[in-house]
C-alpha cells in the first residue's frame, strides 16, 4: 500500500508536469479549478494515479475533494493509502 506522502508528492509532480509549472508553484491546498483543471482533467489524473500505484480509486475521490491535500486525506481516511 502506498503511503499518503508518496501519493501527495506524486500528485504535485504530476500536476507540475501537466500544467508546465515548477512543483514549488503547486499549492496542495489550492482548489484544482484554480489551475484551470476541469472534471475531464481530474479523471485523467485519477487514471494516472491508479496506474502509478496499482490502485483502484473511485473517481468520486477527485470529484468530492477540491485540493491535492483533501484528495490524499480522503484516500488515507478510506484506507486506500497508508
Amino acid at each position: 500500500m502506498p503511503q499518503a506522502s508518496q501519493v501527495h508528492q506524486w500528485m504535485i509532480s504530476y500536476l507540475g508536469e501537466l500544467l508546465d509549472l515548477p512543483e514549488a508553484d503547486i499549492d496542495p491546498e489550492a482548489h484544482l479549478a484554480n489551475y484551470g483543471l476541469d472534471s475531464t482533467d481530474v479523471m485523467v489524473i485519477a487514471g494516472a494515479l491508479e496506474e502509478q500505484f496499482s490502485l483502484e480509486v473511485d473517481p468520486i475521490f477527485f470529484l468530492r475533494n477540491a485540493t491535492v491535500k483533501d484528495i490524499v486525506d480522503d484516500l488515507k481516511n478510506s484506507g486506500i493509502v497508508g
